[in-house]
């Protein structure tokens, strides 16, 4: 029987993702007990769109909101790198025209979800899609510009895009927990350091020791992802 280790907590399993394994032919190893913890956030990439893995469709709300920020930075502003403060609709306009040979939609779901974009955090007052999303988004990014992700999530191969649903399980235990204050609640803080150490050692087990690297620069570190 086929055994792997649980995108959760790191055991071995013989539990699989039965929609993933059927709709997209991908191993996504998780117990029952395990799943219900990620499910918020790996069902919006679970079944067809898991493998190659395909970002949802914007729900209406949130094409209303990117239609009303067009204005806003395609990145959030960091101070070491002005050139971020781009507005979403002149990346829009540039994209449009170096994509026109292949199929731009994941360009534009992702701009559109930048719009929904809260920059006062990745995790402050969107609603639960647009953090995890979008926190997945600069993740992805700051992988790519490392040379561990193609550009596109869907040129993923099956190990890129294992470690993509591994990142979605991690933020999303980090949003679901996320207390009041900020804070990872307790009780959620056992199930999210045992998915960083999960995630950590699939890293390690399929990348380069660079990769590992460059993921632990990217979450900004334990205490970083903790206080996300």
């Amino acid at each position: 029987m086929v055994e792997g280790a649980c995108l959760v907590c790191g055991n071995r399993t013989t539990k699989r993702c039965t929609r993933c394994l059927h709709e997209s032919g991908i191993d996504l190893f998780c117990s029952p007990e395990c799943q219900k913890l990620v499910w918020r956030g790996h069902k919006l990439f679970c079944g067809a769109n898991a493998f190659p893995l395909v970002l949802p469709f914007l729900t209406p709300a949130e094409a209303e909101t990117a239609i009303a920020n067009l204005d806003k930075p395609a990145i959030p502003i960091d101070d070491k790198d002005k050139e971020r403060d781009v507005p979403i609709s002149q990346v829009a306009r540039s994209e449009a025209i170096q994509t026109r040979t292949h199929d731009p939609s994941e360009t534009i779901i992702v701009l559109a979800l930048a719009a929904n974009r809260v920059d006062e955090g990745p995790f402050s007052e969107g609603s639960f899609r647009v953090d995890v999303l979008n926190w997945l988004l600069k993740q992805h990014q700051d992988l790519f510009n490392n040379a561990i992700l193609p550009a596109h999530m869907r040129n993923a191969n099956r190990a890129q895009t294992t470690l993509l649903h591994d990142l979605v399980c991690l933020l999303t235990l980090v949003r679901v927990g996320r207390s009041a204050d900020g804070d990872v609640a307790e009780a959620q803080f056992q199930s999210v350091a045992s998915c960083m150490k999960a995630l950590f050692a699939y890293t390690a087990a399929h990348f380069p020791f660079s990769a590992v690297l460059a993921l632990a620069s990217s979450l900004g570190g334990e205490d970083a992802v903790m206080r996300s």
